[in-house]
């Protein structure tokens, strides 16, 4: 009983010792590695991390078509939007694992951010075309992940892609070292 009184209060004192949330939303092209650094850092620090991926199944589990259709995109980011700003609301940090390729996805998040008093951040993973192409191939071949990215699909992101702005640049991280994060 020792053991778990002790346990409670370590966990107790981790929560008392916590800091304001964060609103964290990746970018980059398909491929790129933003799952694989978003979930790093959700383990690593006890985030919450809202997957575009998986949200975009659940939303259209009954009608697979177009599922990356510009409205079922714009979708998926609203309902993303909202499941982070009720998190937010209940004191989490809230890692948000898109392609965010668009300035008006982005700044959806930025305003939410805002209007929450948070930290906002842009977690940009860039990685070459070459390997953006053969991630998604070697996903795509093992078929174990849960994103349907396909190649023309990234070539679709590669034409309508719009670059972070001036403004955004302020809330840009390219690299992750533990200390620049809060928990």
């Amino acid at each position: 009983y020792l053991s778990d009184y002790q346990n409670y209060a370590d966990l107790a004192e981790r929560f008392m010792q916590t800091k304001p949330a964060s609103l964290i939303i990746t970018h980059g092209y398909s491929g790129s590695g933003k799952s694989t650094a978003s979930t790093r850092l959700a383990e690593q620090f006890g985030w919450i991390q809202l997957r575009s991926d998986v949200e975009r199944q659940r939303l259209f589990a009954s009608n697979q078509q177009n599922i990356y259709s510009t409205e079922k995109t714009a979708q998926t980011y609203q309902h993303l939007a909202k499941l982070a700003s009720e998190l937010l609301k209940e004191g989490f940090t809230v890692i948000v694992d898109a392609t965010f390729l668009k300035q008006s996805q982005r700044h959806i998040f930025q305003d939410l951010a805002s209007k929450q008093h948070v930290k906002f951040i842009i977690l940009d993973v860039q990685a070459s075309l070459e390997q953006l192409t053969q991630r998604i191939s070697q996903r795509q071949n093992l078929g174990t992940d849960v994103s349907e990215a396909t190649i023309a699909v990234l070539q679709q992101q590669l034409i309508e892609a719009e670059p972070l702005s001036y403004d955004e640049q302020q809330y840009v991280i390219t690299e992750y070292p533990a200390s620049s994060y809060s928990r």
